[in-house]
């Protein structure tokens, strides 16, 4: 059969949320199919239209806004809606490309193309974590069993792929799932867009500059990095400078107490005042550890790698896996100990240098998209 349209739809994302790798794929998309319609809300698309001139085929979706819990469950909700919508409307000639996985909609998109049989592929994100992750309350209880459910228990239509950021992902899938349904599974390793900026790397801030990027919440090691103050001598935290850039949804007091700087109040920045307060640290910190990123890429730590920015991070498997495939950008640790130790040693030696070229040759947009082409070509 002769695919005629691909359908890009990115019905969830809300202003700059998934920004990046949303960018990295609509370009991959259009870089692999001859026509595409783009189905998105308009404060996603006033963000990615930046690097795109020349479209003309888009159809705007209702995406709910606000930053409340209820708005967020709202917009998974309203997301699932026009998923199975575009499905129900498309022709047997589409191709249709969810950019992230929903699991409001996961079983009834599975359920329509049992009959229907349309081309689907879906990016996966964070929501696999939930196979192994019980944190969170209601809202990630009801997420949590409708993504047991469809991945542990439910049969899947052979007409819809699964896009997964790391090989390690399918690594650590494959012990929890079907072999029948791990073949519905692909890998493409996150892409990052390198960021122009006159490097300061080999000049040594007076006084060193450590911080979190992206949203700090209790998953992401709220709770740790309190703990981590806690573990540094008074001598040492006047040589060193503490941030947390990106919203703070979780021990904001705590964390302002012990005189971590905090741009924007906890609340989310815009990518400029983002970008301009991360190109100012020297280290970036992640408080991921073993139980975590098993079955997620890390979009922070592809800031870390934007910028240059070394790393001072807990061990976990995708950490790992980067670091072996493409090279060491920083220092791995195995608790908040070593960590601590890690900033001391830093604090009376100076900045460290680590290759980035690893990342910088085999993460961009071009290898990205060729590897998304071998990719679609084995979903089709």
């Amino acid at each position: 059969m002769r695919y005629k349209i691909c359908k890009y739809i990115n019905s969830y994302a809300y202003r700059s949320q998934h920004d990046l790798i949303n960018t990295a794929l609509l370009k991959a998309v259009y870089e692999n199919f001859k026509e595409v319609e783009v189905y998105t809300g308009n404060s996603s698309w006033e963000i990615l239209k930046k690097n795109f001139s020349g479209i003309n085929k888009i159809k705007f979706l209702y995406v709910v806004s606000g930053k409340s819990k209820i708005s967020g469950l709202l917009r998974y909700i309203c997301s699932a809606i026009n998923n199975i919508f575009i499905l129900l409307a498309s022709k047997r000639t589409d191709i249709l490309f969810y950019n992230f996985n929903n699991v409001f909609s996961l079983h009834g998109l599975n359920f329509i193309n049992l009959w229907l049989k349309r081309k689907i592929i879906i990016v996966c994100h964070g929501e696999l974590e939930l196979l192994i992750s019980n944190e969170g309350g209601f809202q990630s209880k009801i997420m949590r069993f409708l993504c047991r459910n469809f991945y542990f228990k439910t049969k899947m239509s052979n007409d819809i792929s699964y896009i997964v950021l790391g090989d390690c992902i399918i690594d650590n899938l494959n012990k929890l799932i079907s072999k029948q349904k791990i073949n519905h599974f692909f890998s493409l390793d996150h892409p990052f867009i390198p960021y122009n900026i006159v490097s300061s790397e080999n000049q040594k801030s007076s006084p060193i500059k450590v911080g979190t990027v992206g949203e700090l919440n209790s998953y992401k090691g709220a709770e740790e990095y309190v703990r981590l103050l806690q573990t540094i001598p008074i001598e040492v935290l006047r040589k060193v400078e503490f941030y947390s850039i990106g919203s703070v949804t979780s021990q904001y007091t705590e964390l302002t107490e012990s005189n971590v700087i905090i741009p924007g109040n906890g609340y989310r920045l815009s990518r400029s005042e983002f970008d301009d307060y991360v190109e100012k640290l020297d280290y970036i910190l992640f408080f991921y550890g073993n139980d975590k990123y098993k079955l997620i890429a890390s979009g922070a730590i592809f800031d870390a790698i934007k910028y240059k920015k070394p790393i001072i991070a807990l061990e976990n498997t995708y950490f790992n896996y980067l670091t072996n495939k493409f090279g060491k950008i920083g220092f791995l640790c195995k608790d908040i100990k070593q960590m601590s130790e890690v900033i001391i040693q830093l604090s009376e030696s100076g900045k460290n240098e680590f290759d980035f070229s690893g990342y910088y040759i085999n993460l961009t947009q071009g290898k990205f998209s060729g590897n998304f082409k071998n990719v679609i070509s084995k979903c089709l």
